[in-house]
Order: C-alpha cells, then sequence, then structure tokens
C-alpha cells in the first residue's frame, strides 16, 4: 500500500506524536451538529455526528466536550463502529450558560489514521 504525507485540512493527527500517513484510500471523514441544553435539567451538548471511511475499516468515534478559556476537559464518550459508515448521537456535559465550549469529533480507522473536527459554541 503506497501512504503519502497528510494535507493541510484533511486530518489533524490528536496528541504527542507524529502525524499518521494517509492510506491510498484516504482519510476517514467527520462531520457533525450541535444542539445546546443549557439552563435546564441536562444542561448538556447534544453531538450528532456522521463517519465514514473509505477503505471501509472504521474503528471508533470519540466525542469530546473542553471548556475554551481553561482547556478543561469536561466530559468525553468513546464509541466503537465498524464498516465504512456510522452515525450516532453522544451527549456531553454539563454546560453552563454564556460559557464557551470547544467540541471535538475524532473518527479513526483499524490503520490509526485519524481526522479531527473541532466546533466551538456559546451554552445558552
Amino acid at each position: 500500500m503506497n501512504r503519502r504525507p497528510l494535507t493541510a485540512g484533511a486530518a489533524v493527527p490528536v496528541g504527542p506524536y507524529p502525524a499518521p500517513l494517509v492510506p491510498d484510500g484516504g482519510a476517514p471523514t467527520v462531520s457533525f451538529s450541535l444542539t445546546c441544553e443549557a439552563g435546564t435539567l441536562t444542561d448538556a451538548y447534544q453531538v450528532d455526528w456522521n463517519v465514514s471511511d473509505p477503505e471501509g475499516d472504521l474503528s471508533s468515534v470519540e466525542a469530546l466536550l473542553y471548556e475554551n478559556a481553561t482547556s478543561t476537559r469536561i466530559d468525553s464518550e468513546n464509541v466503537s463502529v465498524s464498516n465504512d459508515s456510522a452515525s450516532g448521537t453522544t451527549t456531553l456535559g454539563p454546560a453552563s450558560d454564556g460559557v464557551r465550549y470547544d467540541v471535538y469529533v475524532i473518527v479513526t480507522d483499524d490503520r490509526g489514521v485519524t481526522t479531527v473536527r473541532k466546533e466551538s459554541d456559546v451554552a445558552n
């Protein structure tokens, strides 16, 4: 299998290790939307995510919630996935009104190729 280095915007490595090489088939993709339920009894973000992998070897999806100002991890959840696509909803919290949060969704395939997407939001 030929491998090529990552290109800007394709996949972002997470952690203090070198960027993985992307297989010829490409990196997994991830998209997601957020719904904030702050100020209610749930005080949480609903993260609706969709992932896919051109090589059909998805492994895991991790959703993380960080407080933006302090970079403090508030919550995270890891979900095992397989095949070429998957979707789900993850609840992360608690969230407080008026606080800016960063939500990351990370998808990894069986070869260790990782793609990260981030959205920031002020809870309301």
